[in-house]
């Protein structure tokens, strides 16, 4: 085979592809026909050959296309629909309900945590089956009075029961004992205050003594210094027994203040 030869298989070939790619399929609708070239997705060129495209357009299949200046905006399909079906069907099985008993031993069951006017209430029967409550007022465990009519609830009654008033006297006890615990508190701090009072008049007065004995001591020792220092005349001795008994009397004056403290 020539080399003449292999280039002419070759452009065939390229040929025959080039009519692959371009293969364009038809659709003909009720009142709309159109082809497109390759698979139909996003960005897809529509060509119109009879009629006009809409916005929203439904195939045999079951694909649905949405257009815009004729090309392919968004395709979704019947199958997808289901699924968003079975997602919201599951997000309702995931609600939370809340179940209480009447007094007559009557199961009821509500969406949500908490009663209240507008809720809707069903009746659990004995088999299972949930029906709506009967227009009338029922009376729950607790006490609270719950009207309904057509199965929604149009009043609720909150009865407050002897725990509540027990609950109060028991609180109003609890405070009455704290107040006076203190009151007895505040009455200890103030004789605390009082006996500190009296305790830094003492030291006060205690300083002040002794500072004059002190000083007392410090005359009697400059007087025997004195003493020690001048010859034993007679003469002498009842200028210094003098003296000594000032001294005297100043210490008993000491002394008595302390025996007073």
């Amino acid at each position: 085979m020539t080399d003449q030869n292999t280039v002419q298989m070759l452009e065939k070939v390229k040929g025959l592809l080039v009519k692959l790619a371009a293969k364009k399929t038809r659709v003909e609708l009720e009142d709309t026909t159109f082809e497109y070239s390759g698979e139909l997705t996003e960005g897809t060129e529509l060509n119109v050959i009879e009629g006009e495209l809409n916005d929203t357009i439904e195939l045999e299949n079951g694909l649905t296309l949405s257009v815009k200046d004729n090309k392919v905006v968004s395709l979704s399909s019947e199958e997808s629909e289901e699924e968003e079906v079975e997602l919201e069907s599951d997000d309702d099985d995931e609600m939370e309900f809340a179940t209480a008993e009447l007094v007559d031993g009557t199961t009821i069951k509500w969406e949500g945590d908490n009663i209240s006017e507008g809720t809707e209430i069903m009746v659990v029967t004995e088999d299972g089956e949930e029906v709506p409550a009967p227009d009338a007022t029922h009376e729950l465990m607790d006490g609270t009075m719950v009207t309904t009519a057509d199965g929604i609830v149009t009043s609720i009654d909150v009865v407050e029961g002897e725990d509540d008033d027990e609950e109060e006297l028991a609180e109003d006890e609890d405070m009455e004992e704290d107040e006076e615990e203190m009151i007895d508190e505040q009455e200890r701090i103030n004789q605390l205050e009082g006996h500190v009072g009296v305790l830094t008049e003492r030291v006060e007065s205690l300083e002040e003594i002794l500072q004059e004995m002190t000083a007392l001591n410090e005359e009697l020792t400059t007087q025997v210094e004195k003493l020690s220092k001048e010859p034993a005349v007679s003469t002498k001795k009842a200028t210094v027994k003098g003296s000594f008994n000032k001294t005297e009397s100043r210490s008993a004056q000491i002394l008595k203040r302390v025996n007073r403290n």
